[in-house]
């Protein structure tokens, strides 16, 4: 016999076996909220019962004015973010908020661009904040 076997780490033949009622009632969820639209897959976020979310409007406005200021003294990253966010609004997969009215129900996720260097090749890219909350609040993570 091995010094290790399988089932100690709970990975088995069926996985069926191991997954328990919530595991179940998750996977459920999943089949029941997918859907084609367009050719894209969709499917809802999993959320936890009785909590809800508070705006972050006023979270994610501070991270926008400063990721702006930084925007602003790199002309190359302004002009990468812009077409990008761009690409993702004529996509439909960000939408454009009127920043005069008030959502309610909506969660803001905040953004920013970071880079990667490699070989002397900088490669910019945006990423979403999902665990952007305010104090005391739950975040959409």
């Amino acid at each position: 016999m091995p010094f290790w076997d399988l089932e100690t780490i709970r990975i088995a033949t069926h996985q069926e076996e191991l997954r328990d009622n919530k595991d179940s009632d998750i996977l459920q969820d999943f089949h029941d909220s997918f859907r084609i639209e367009e050719s894209r897959r969709m499917v809802s976020l999993p959320k936890k019962e009785n909590v809800t979310l508070l705006s972050n409007r006023q979270n994610a406005e501070k991270r926008f004015k400063s990721l702006e200021a930084r925007l602003m003294n790199n002309a190359k990253l302004c002009h990468l973010y812009y077409t990008h966010m761009l690409d993702y609004i004529q996509r439909g997969q960000v939408e454009v908020v009127d920043p005069d009215e008030e959502h309610e129900g909506t969660f803001y996720l905040p953004n920013h661009a970071v880079s990667k260097g490699k070989r002397g090749d900088t490669k910019w890219r945006i990423i979403f904040d999902a665990s952007s909350h305010e104090n005391d609040a739950p975040s959409l993570n």
